[in-house]
């Protein structure tokens, strides 16, 4: 072959064969850039329904056709594939979402479950209890979720609840919807207190959220790193608050499980972020890699999330709270809401908690200290002590500021005796304030002495305080605490 022409004009063949190689270099090329471009859309916030759902669809075909043809480009367009799916759960009705955040343009919360089906269970002591489901969740719930919703809800010792409906016993395995219970139906309620109980139960363990190692929960994960165990220390004492740090916790029961959190966050001094989120939300979903760092590195606060869908309680909380947009994030220290702001913006929420200065531990929330005697303000300020402990937000507003109202009335009419006595028997007294955990010391401190007056049980103040005015004043206070939360 020596002295011959170079191949390129010899053999024709050669030519096509790198013609055929330089075209399916660029076609790799085009379909590696293709894909790129598939997976930036998969893992955008901002795509709408459906620009999201074509997407989708056109990943699961490149995917079949093998055109992501390296095993990493693959992987990353499964991982982007699935994350994308994750949140493509179609949203409820009602809602848009734009940006870095998903509203509800009808102003409501996100149950779209349907309308909600309210039951009273009434006690032969004639306390009333709710509990509220949507028509959905009441159509697969059983007995056994209600009387979950009602402990949970009421702090009410859940192995002693038993439920009477038209002369019969309802049973725990049984749906709710197979009963002949409807919207409005009043249901006999037995509650047996646990055996040697003083309190109620604590709120359930907080479970840590998808894409944590830890196993801790609420009981058992130390303020600052520690690594005792709560076996180790005694009952009530200092060193026995405990609470995540870390990472993220997910809030499953509802207000009880918020509020536990929220008093353990006072009494060791730490801040509380709140992110309150929705499954098909992806604005939400795209800042949890974030929210996890940011808790991984500020181990001194505390972070937890909430969605509605994840139980009724849970759902109860999003619409007491009033939240119709989805993230939207709260910043707690002392009991008090610090910063409120809505959507998946990270840089602000890190600012925020920057701006918010340390609060001292307040330990007394855990460890009330025992008043025999003093001032009148004393034995309030620990009467609320208890309040604040068993109830949840909206009994305790309602428990104070009935009290409120009746040193109010003595303090504005002192000579008047008709406001120095309540009924037990009032209805509204039995609704707002006696049932609430801790009712009989509040009562005590406000001057009211329990007897029975002419064969009615009664509360009378015989002789008023002299710092009754105090007494309203710190009473007023704590429902502006309240309020500001």
């Amino acid at each position: 072959s020596k002295g011959l022409p170079d191949g390129d004009t010899l053999f024709p063949s050669t030519i096509e064969a790198r013609m055929s190689s330089a075209a399916g270099a660029q076609d790799r090329q085009e379909k590696s850039i293709a894909i790129d471009s598939l997976i930036d859309r998969l893992e955008s916030s901002s795509l709408s329904a459906e620009e999201s759902k074509q997407s989708i669809a056109e990943a699961r075909k490149a995917l079949a056709s093998n055109e992501a043809q390296d095993d990493d480009t693959r992987k990353r367009l499964e991982t982007a594939l699935q994350a994308a799916e994750d949140r493509d759960r179609a949203a409820p009705a009602g809602v848009v979402c734009e940006g870095d955040i998903c509203r509800r343009i009808d102003g409501g919360s996100s149950d779209s479950d349907g309308p909600q089906i309210k039951i009273v269970c009434r006690t032969v002591q004639g306390k009333e209890f709710a509990a509220s489901m949507s028509s959905s969740q009441w159509n697969s719930a059983t007995v056994a979720q209600l009387k979950d919703q009602l402990a949970q809800k009421h702090s009410l010792n859940r192995p002693g609840i038993k439920l009477i409906f038209q002369g019969s016993i309802l049973a725990d395995d049984k749906q709710l919807s197979q009963t002949k219970l409807s919207d409005g139906c009043v249901v006999h309620m037995v509650v047996t207190a646990s055996k040697g109980a003083t309190s109620p139960a604590p709120a359930a363990p907080v479970t840590p959220s998808s894409g944590t190692s830890s196993s801790s929960n609420i009981a058992n994960a130390p303020i600052s790193g520690g690594t005792q165990s709560p076996s180790t220390v005694a009952p009530g004492s200092a060193s026995s608050i405990w609470l995540p740090s870390g990472s993220v916790f997910e809030i499953r029961h509802g207000e009880p499980e918020l509020r536990h959190v929220l008093v353990h966050c006072a009494a060791a001094g730490r801040s509380l972020v709140v992110d309150w989120y929705a499954p098909w939300c992806g604005p939400c979903q795209a800042m949890v890699p974030q929210y996890d760092a940011l808790a991984a590195d500020r181990r001194a606060d505390v972070f937890v999330k909430i969605a509605g869908e994840t139980s009724a309680a849970n759902q109860s909380l999003v619409r007491s709270a009033g939240i119709s947009a989805f993230p939207t994030l709260h910043i707690y220290s002392n009991l008090q809401r610090k910063a409120s702001f809505t959507g998946a913006n990270m840089p602000r929420l890190t600012q925020e908690l920057q701006n918010i200065p340390s609060a001292a531990p307040r330990r007394e929330l855990l460890n009330p200290p025992t008043v025999t005697s003093g001032s009148s303000l004393d034995k309030v300020n620990n009467a609320l002590v208890k309040v604040t402990r068993g109830s949840s937000w909206a009994r305790f507003r309602d428990a104070v500021e009935l009290a409120t109202r009746y040193v109010s009335n003595v303090v504005d009419h002192p000579g008047e005796d008709k406001y120095k006595q309540v009924k037990t028997a009032n209805s509204v007294f039995r609704e707002k304030l006696m049932q609430v955990p801790g009712s009989d010391a509040l009562m005590q401190g406000l001057g009211f002495e329990r007897d029975n007056v002419n064969g009615e049980d009664v509360y009378i103040m015989r002789s008023p305080p002299g710092d009754l005015a105090s007494v309203r004043s710190k009473l007023q206070a704590a429902l502006q605490a309240v309020s500001s939360s």
